[in-house]
């Protein structure tokens, strides 16, 4: 099973090398995600569609994050699935 995370390749960029510090983990208090690639699309469409520029779709191995995961009730009623969160950095194996 992955977990995915949709980031602007400059965010991404600009993290540590070591550790992915997105925007929106300071600005929300953790980093959003989905459980499948289907919901990413579905979310990227919803609400990101404003972007401008490359954005990345990040896959996580859960397996090897050591940051809890949350599963939250999605924000959509359409979304299968609980979406999972981070409430923390994550370390990157770029």
């Amino acid at each position: 099973m992955s977990i995915w995370h949709l980031v602007r390749r400059d965010d991404f960029e600009s993290c540590n090398d070591a550790l992915f510090r997105p925007p929106s983990l300071d600005a929300e208090g953790f980093i959003h995600c989905t459980g499948n690639l289907d919901t990413l699309v579905a979310v990227a469409n919803r609400f990101y569609v404003h972007w401008v520029g490359d954005v990345v779709a990040l896959e996580i191995n859960p397996e090897n994050v050591a940051a809890p995961i949350r599963w939250e009730a999605p924000l959509l009623r359409h979304h299968q699935g609980w979406m999972p969160t981070f409430p923390s950095p994550i370390f990157t194996a770029r």
